[in-house]
């Protein structure tokens, strides 16, 4: 008893299946669990400090005070559920802000990468170098550190 027609097609179908299956994952876990940088830079003027602590739910970055110029950075992988967030917490000594700089609600711009603390508040780009959007409401409103 040999492979009849129709069990050459059914056979034909699952190796498709698999061959499509298993290049979406490549595509997608290429895509959603490669590295991601953030890279969070004190572009105040006058050599005015920046304090800055990030964290997620499993790793403190720990508090640093950057210089005019300086910047924080750090790479890591997004978890398999899509739930990964890092938040920030900056000041330049007149309040705290708090802000989501990866997932959470950055969800639209997590991609960015890079960030700009200004006079006026916290910016992002897409992508691109002038960080020319804003990110947050500016220095205005304090939080509490929880």
């Amino acid at each position: 008893m040999g492979i009849t027609k129709s069990d050459r097609k059914v056979l034909i179908v699952v190796v498709a299946i698999l061959v499509m299956s298993s290049s979406m994952f490549v595509a997608v876990n290429a895509f959603y669990f490669s590295k991601k940088t953030i890279h969070l830079q004190n572009d105040l003027e006058g050599g005015e400090s920046l304090w800055v602590h990030c964290k997620s739910k499993d790793d403190d970055l720990g508090e640093h005070v950057l210089r005019t110029g300086q910047a924080v950075q750090w790479s890591f992988r997004p978890n398999i559920w899509g739930t990964t967030l890092f938040y920030c917490y900056v000041s330049r000594g007149r309040g705290v802000v708090g802000f989501d700089i990866y997932g959470g609600h950055a969800s639209s711009y997590a991609q960015c990468g890079a960030w700009s603390a200004r006079w006026d508040g916290i910016y992002y780009a897409f992508g691109r170098t002038d960080c020319s959007d804003p990110a947050s409401g500016g220095w205005g409103g304090a939080v509490s550190i929880p």
